[in-house]
């Protein structure tokens, strides 16, 4: 089963996600949770000499560093590595460096477009992944072709509080939940999440023989 993390502003949700996922903050986020297990970059304006302050305070067991879109990114997220040995960083790869990324490190998918997705399958094969976002459903659909490591997840609080609806793992599915309160829902869906992703995942061998990128390819 992949490590699943739920990266958060709202302390109320962090604290209510604690029993089920493992719990995080965005690198703009400002809260009163002191004890985190992962730190994510802000994507949005990545400030380097802040996230490395970040981790300084919080010394996460993991991270996620700044994209990756050209060689001075990738030269920054290797040194952040060498310099946080105790951190287990994702590399979000934007464009084709795989190759130069140690096979042990952990590469982050983009499930959604709009942060920059929709790169090659072929890029992440046999490798080990972390989602990044997107709904259960969609990355264990991903899951069926990737070496799923870990994930993080928060879209479900979305269809939550906009339709009241709960994330169910048998035949998959939302079902509203008028009669319960903000916080039941919510831990209703936490709980079938994990138990969603405690299910065996089969993995389609015909993939499995899609070669990475040569390099010069």
């Amino acid at each position: 089963m992949p490590h699943l993390f739920f990266i958060f502003r709202d302390p109320h949700y962090l604290d209510w996600a604690k029993p089920y996922f493992k719990i995080g903050l965005r690198q703009h986020h400002l809260s009163s949770i002191r004890n985190i297990d992962i730190l994510d970059n802000d994507f949005n304006n990545p400030d380097e000499v802040d996230f490395r302050r970040l981790l300084d305070q919080y010394s996460p067991a993991w991270a996620i560093a700044p994209d990756l879109f050209v060689l001075q990114d990738l030269a920054g997220a290797l040194q952040l590595i060498k310099d946080y040995p105790h951190t287990r960083f994702i590399l979000v790869p934007k464009y084709d460096c795989v190759r130069e990324i140690p096979r042990e490190v952990i590469l982050g998918y983009p499930m959604s477009t709009a942060f920059g997705g929709n790169f090659p399958l072929k890029w992440f094969l046999d490798r080990p992944v972390h989602l990044l976002g997107g709904t259960p459903i969609a990355q264990r659909k991903k899951a069926l072709f990737l070496d799923v490591v870990s994930l993080d997840c928060n879209n479900f609080t979305k269809v939550g509080l906009r339709s009241w609806k709960a994330f169910h793992a048998q035949a998959p599915h939302w079902r509203q939940h008028p009669e319960l309160t903000q916080k039941q829902l919510f831990e209703l869906s936490c709980a079938e999440i994990k138990r969603y992703w405690e299910i065996p995942i089969p993995k389609l061998k015909k993939l499995s023989s899609i070669q990475a990128p040569r390099p010069g390819k």
